[in-house]
């Protein structure tokens, strides 16, 4: 069972995530060429979205933690979970962006439109982020 607020903040991350993803395809479809600044800040406001919902693991931990005066050890087990998240994280976004560059590379081989892979593989991943928004919210 959920505990009431984090409805709250599983909501408005979804909300926002849902913006941020309507923001991308406006700007893709406005400027289709972005400096890769506009794109680095966007993705921080993506992590901001998804780190502000609260880990119902950490919320027990720490509760428990406390209520038998295990503070520093439910703190360590916390900012284990913590680092481990980042870790996957981090390594999920290096795939995802090796991915794409061998993707791209091996349309190359067999034709000369690489442009339009790389161009759908861009709105394909707006569109997931906004899906991802959207089951967020629902």
């Amino acid at each position: 069972m959920k505990i009431k607020i984090q409805n709250y903040f599983v909501l408005s991350s979804g909300y926002l995530i849902v913006f941020i993803g309507v923001v991308f395809l406006i700007s893709k479809f406005i400027h289709k060429h972005k400096s890769n600044n506009s794109e680095n800040k966007s993705i921080w406001f993506v992590g901001f979205a998804a780190g502000i919902i609260p880990c119902p693991v950490s919320l027990t931990i720490t509760l428990f933690s406390l209520a038998n005066d295990l503070l520093f050890i439910g703190l360590l087990a916390v900012i284990s979970i913590s680092v481990g998240m980042f870790i996957l994280l981090c390594t999920t976004g290096i795939l995802t962006i090796l991915f794409r560059e061998k993707a791209i590379s091996f349309s190359a081989r067999f034709t000369n439109r690489f442009d339009y892979v790389s161009i759908a593989l861009e709105y394909i991943s707006i569109v997931l982020i906004i899906l991802i928004g959207l089951i967020m919210i629902l």
